[in-house]
């Protein structure tokens, strides 16, 4: 019995060992996350610009190019929706003490979905394990390998032998996906796909755009509050994609960001979803920027825009 039990005690210590391995080659694994949490420490207090939003704001809009630029950073995640979006900028708001300018990044179907549900695990554990937001109680919730399974062991063989990682994060937080990247994508194939596709679950979540629509009174109530100029960004898509795109749904978001403008005074809205003064080299794919090339065109314009003070709608 007492051979069994040091048995026992030594196969557990060895699962405890490996786990406690393979969590912290894990944890050293770069990733958006960490990196923008880690810039946000370090910078929160000094910052005057700041952008959020999805990945059309990740990928679509450049700080390095503002006239603020050592002020200014990019805090946007690809796959990060309306309900993280204000979950990120509560969790940094307190050290936001010079903030005087939010530019907010919207898609066609972001007003629509929770990122917390179980199906976008990476998004919920990446906020929560590095960035400390929407922390939950449990040693499962703060252990990657223990929360994400199969998906820890996918991100672990990506990077330690396939040597795939998402690096290098651009300083300014602009995430970096050149034209000839999403060339590889065969985009076009899948642009009325996706926009159906969207469509569906869009017209399914209703409650979550509810909600979310209250998370967005809550920020702008804040930056009234804090004196803090908002301009809602929406880039723009590739043609057949707008053209996809629902024409009810599309108009419901421009009537509901022209209903935020006639409560706050604090508020431009800069929709240029249907712009088609874009070239084919200015997309990473249907619906995002490419870096070298549309995001800076995007940004340039967009900052003139903002200086005029008139909100914009091209749809």
């Amino acid at each position: 019995m007492k051979r069994f039990l040091i048995c026992i005690l030594l196969f557990s210590g060895f699962v405890l060992a490996a786990i406690a391995v393979f969590e912290w080659s894990l944890r050293n694994i770069p990733n958006e996350f960490r990196f923008k949490d880690e810039v946000m420490q370090q910078r929160a207090e000094s910052l005057t610009t700041l952008v959020i939003g999805s990945s059309v704001a990740h990928e679509g809009i450049d700080p390095a190019i503002f006239p603020d630029s050592a002020t200014a950073f990019n805090l946007a995640l690809s796959g990060e929706m309306t309900t993280y979006n204000c979950m990120s900028f509560f969790h940094y708001a307190p050290r936001l003490t010079r903030l005087r300018h939010l530019i907010w990044g919207f898609s066609y179907q972001q007003l629509y979905f929770d990122d917390r549900m179980p199906e976008n695990m990476m998004n919920r554990y990446g906020h929560r394990i590095y960035m400390g937001i929407d922390e939950q109680p449990g040693i499962t919730e703060h252990l990657e390998c223990l929360a994400l399974k199969s998906l820890a062991f996918r991100k672990f063989t990506k990077y330690y032998f396939k040597g795939e990682t998402d690096e290098p994060f651009a300083p300014s937080g602009l995430d970096s996906r050149p034209y000839e990247e999403g060339l590889r994508l065969n985009w076009k194939e899948k642009t009325k796909k996706q926009a159906d596709d969207y469509t569906k679950e869009m017209r399914l979540r209703t409650k979550d755009r509810d909600m979310n629509i209250q998370l967005i009174h809550e920020v702008l109530d804040h930056c009234r509050k804090k004196n803090i100029q908002v301009s809602i960004v929406v880039p723009p898509v590739y043609p057949t994609y707008n053209d996809a795109c629902d024409t009810a749904l599309k108009a419901y978001n421009v009537n509901f960001f022209k209903s935020l403008e006639k409560e706050y005074a604090n508020l431009k809205v800069f929709y240029y979803f249907g712009d088609k003064r874009y070239e084919e080299k200015d997309y990473y794919d249907y619906g995002h920027l490419s870096s070298d090339h549309g995001a800076q065109k995007f940004t340039r314009r967009l900052l003139a825009d903002i200086a005029k003070g008139e909100s914009i709608y091209i749809e």
